[in-house]
């Protein structure tokens, strides 16, 4: 369906890893602020729209709240959506960020999946900020005031890093993201995932 456009995977709306904006083609990797990201769906549609690309892609992690915001937005401009989300997996001790669009949201098998993952990321990020606070002036209840949207949200490494930053120590998420919460800081715990196998198996049951 894209292979006539060029498609650039920019994380367009997460405005500090945001390297490169794309003015063509499709960007089909984009969080939103019911993730890691800093815009809402409706604002990532028409910053998508205003750029002149192609289209987008709403790829929340662990995730498809935002996907009705998203597809209102696209509707009333007339723009082209893919609804997905990333979901991290492992692959022989590797972790993996695997990108799936278009299945059915309320397939039993995705709601298991993504409640197991959900879960799995607060219990990781909880023992992560424990670990955080034995340094830095961070408590849990500050990394929950960086989730716009509440319970809604994908807590992750980039809400430690915006309570980081809410209290001063670093400057930046990418300032935060170089040092503490960098994957090879002493802080750092990986998120238990199931098998990249495990997730392509249910998001196939999901789309058929």
């Amino acid at each position: 369906m894209l292979s006539d456009t060029w498609a650039y995977d920019g994380r367009m709306a997460s405005d500090e890893y945001n390297d490169y904006t794309p003015s063509a083609g499709w960007d089909l990797h984009c969080h939103t602020v019911f993730s890691d990201g800093t815009k809402t769906p409706t604002q990532l549609v028409e910053l998508a729209s205003s750029l002149g690309l192609h289209g987008v892609a709403i790829t929340d992690h662990d995730t498809t709240a935002g996907w009705a915001d998203a597809q209102q937005a696209a509707q009333s401009q007339g723009f082209p959506l893919l609804r997905g989300s990333e979901i991290t997996a492992q692959d022989d001790q590797v972790s993996v960020h695997m990108l799936a669009y278009q299945y059915d949201p309320d397939d039993a098998g995705i709601i298991e999946l993504f409640a197991s993952t959900r879960a799995a990321r607060v219990t990781r990020a909880k023992r992560m900020v424990a670990h955080l606070a034995k340094d830095f002036p961070i408590s849990w209840d500050d990394v929950l005031k960086q989730a716009k949207k509440g319970d809604e949200t994908t807590v992750g490494r980039p809400h430690m890093a915006d309570a980081l930053v809410a209290a001063g120590v670093y400057r930046t998420r990418s300032e935060a993201f170089a040092n503490a919460i960098s994957a090879s800081s002493e802080y750092y715990i990986p998120t238990p995932s199931p098998t990249a196998l495990q997730v392509v198996e249910v998001v196939k049951e999901a789309g058929e």
